[in-house]
């Protein structure tokens, strides 16, 4: 069944979306193991719409319920961004920060989000980005 869900993804043109989070136990974004769940539908599709979380269904695998998502207006625009070439660096400082990376061998990990990397928000009231990075839950 996961095979079968990543192979309809492809031939529909969707991307399965990578979880934003690392301590993501499925990989895919939105989709979590349901542990109240036993027996064939133990993943649970679940996303935020207003400020509410929304519970969209529970699936086999975690692949299929990722292509849910990716179906939904929302997995659709994330995928988009994912598409979308790397950010190009406008200012001094981020063609630096992009030249020091590669200097040392480290990967900037892309993300659908508004910054284009993983774990990189923008401070709106500085108007500078930040990196948030968690471990261990905190």
């Amino acid at each position: 069944a996961a095979a079968h869900a990543v192979r309809v993804a492809e031939r529909e043109g969707l991307l399965l979306i990578p979880a934003d989070r690392k301590d993501s136990t499925t990989g895919y974004k939105n989709v979590t193991h349901n542990v109240e769940q036993s027996g064939v539908r133990k993943y649970k599709l679940q996303m935020q719409k207003k400020g509410k979380r929304l519970s969209c269904g529970l699936f086999g695998t975690a692949e299929e319920a990722a292509l849910a998502y990716a179906r939904t207006p929302e997995g659709r625009a994330d995928a988009e961004r994912l598409r979308r070439p790397a950010p190009v660096p406008r200012t001094a400082a981020a063609i630096e920060a992009v030249q020091q990376a590669e200097r040392e061998g480290l990967t900037l990990v892309l993300s659908a989000n508004a910054t284009g990397y993983k774990n990189v928000t923008v401070d709106q009231r500085k108007s500078k980005c930040q990196l948030q990075v968690r471990a261990a839950g905190r």
